[in-house]
């Protein structure tokens, strides 16, 4: 039995219960890391247009016309760091759900509870570069790279 001190109150929870309430605080993190994932490709597309319209007067317009692949390229790195953060997580919470169903390992480290640390899955999940190239990832910067760039060879004198 563990005993946590909420505000005035010291709750006794089994072992069972604390990896629970673990696996909601994962889903927790799962939840909020695809939230900002959607919300980097809302804001590239956003950016992109944005730049773009200031880009409008035609005696800057050429000098500045690769200037929208800058936000498009920083945002699909992030959004690529995202999905794999989310995907280290998922993987996190597997092997706690795992924990929970199975009780501890026979061998190898078992996962302490509220053990947030997902490097040790680093090795299951595809790097940075290969999730930049995975297709829900690469999908939005490959249209925005195709509009920048057809804009610009318009816009060439």
């Amino acid at each position: 039995m563990t005993v946590e001190a909420w505000g005035r109150y010291a709750v006794t929870m089994s072992d069972e219960e604390l990896r629970v309430k673990h696996l909601a605080d994962i889903q927790v993190t799962i939840s909020r890391l695809a939230q900002n994932s959607f919300t980097i490709r809302s804001w590239s597309v956003t950016l992109v247009s944005l730049v773009f319209a200031l880009l409008n007067n035609k005696s800057t317009a050429s000098a500045l016309a690769w200037l929208p692949l800058l936000p498009a390229m920083v945002f699909w790195w992030l959004d690529a760091y995202y999905l794999r953060l989310e995907r280290l997580y998922r993987r996190h919470y597997a092997q706690v759900a795992t924990r929970i169903a199975n009780g501890p390992p026979a061998h190898g480290p078992d996962v302490a509870p509220f053990d947030m640390d997902v490097t040790r899955h680093c090795t299951a999940v595809p790097n940075l570069l290969r999730t930049m190239l995975a297709p829900s990832v690469v999908t939005i910067p490959v249209i925005l790279t195709v509009v920048i760039t057809a804009y610009r060879l318009t816009t060439a004198h």
